[in-house]
């Protein structure tokens, strides 16, 4: 079986000013698989998806899709 990861995160941390929104973000979804983003208002679920789409600027860590980076994107 090839496993190939659509999205890979490694270490992902977003922060707005001084505020750290999301910290240490590791995450593998995979082609073959159904997900969900849940939690409560405010914690991060939006600043998540804008992360993934590029729409705002990463603290740390890494961002791939098809095994390429964000930026190339």
């Amino acid at each position: 079986m090839n496993f190939n990861p659509l999205i890979t995160v490694k270490d992902l941390s977003v922060s707005y000013e001084r505020k750290r929104v999301l910290s240490n973000i590791f995450l593998t979804i995979d082609k073959s698989g159904l997900y969900g983003i849940v939690g409560p208002n405010g914690a991060g679920k939006s600043t998540f998806l804008k992360a993934l789409l590029g729409l705002t600027e990463l603290q740390s860590g890494e961002i791939k899709i098809y095994g390429q980076p964000l930026e190339a994107e």
